[in-house]
């Protein structure tokens, strides 16, 4: 079994279709057992034909595209400013670290970016993998950071966190307009040092916190 999830998952990266299955199982839209039915599996095993010539130049620009603004996005999000066009004024987007897991305009997400840069001022997301098509575009991210600052109402705990998490954006005239983020959640808390335990001895404060910004 193991041999055929690394293959599909080498697939992956240059068919559009098995990326986005692949995406659907991660969230748990779908159950693993689809990854082994008969049209994935024909598409899994399929020998990779390769082209004789490179597509024409087109060709490339189209596929490209999607894939550019895409990249234009991380910048904007790791703090490049100029790159503000490429996203959707109406921006949705949903990501476990939002409250609620969702905003639905641009300006609510650089707010929550402007939020974790406060708490981790050396924060960088990096594309690790990527596949597009004309429209969407499938994105292995990796994110890494310095919790320096108050994060979610925790005091700074020094902690490094080196976490990789996938991503969905799809393009509309040369600007994200949806993007789906899905990392694990609990592994940043892990990686933190913020476990049950630990928090209990925060709570206290925390709580008292709370009902100071409440009162």
């Amino acid at each position: 079994m193991g041999w055929y999830v690394s293959r599909l998952t080498r697939k992956a990266h240059t068919d559009m279709e098995l990326a986005e299955r692949l995406f659907r199982v991660i969230m748990m839209e779908e159950p693993p057992t689809s990854l082994f039915r008969p049209g994935v599996m024909g598409r899994v095993l399929k020998p990779s034909i390769h082209p004789i010539s490179p597509p024409n130049e087109c060709m490339s620009n189209t596929i490209s595209q999607p894939g550019q603004v895409v990249r234009d996005f991380v910048a904007w999000e790791n703090g490049d400013f100029s790159k503000v066009d490429v996203v959707s004024e109406s921006l949705d987007i949903y990501n476990p670290g939002l409250d609620g897991g969702e905003v639905h305009d641009r300006e609510s997400y650089a707010a929550y970016l402007e939020k974790g840069r406060s708490a981790f001022p050396d924060m960088q997301i990096a594309i690790e993998e990527m596949v597009a098509n004309e429209d969407t575009v499938m994105a292995e991210v990796r994110i890494t950071g310095t919790h320096e600052g108050e994060f979610k109402g925790l005091p700074s705990t020094g902690q490094s966190v080196d976490i990789r998490g996938m991503g969905r954006f799809l393009i509309s005239d040369g600007t994200v307009e949806k993007c789906h983020i899905y990392y694990n959640s609990q592994e940043m808390a892990n990686q933190l040092g913020i476990t049950f335990p630990e928090i209990l001895g925060q709570l206290p404060k925390l709580i008292l916190k709370k009902l100071k910004l409440s009162g």
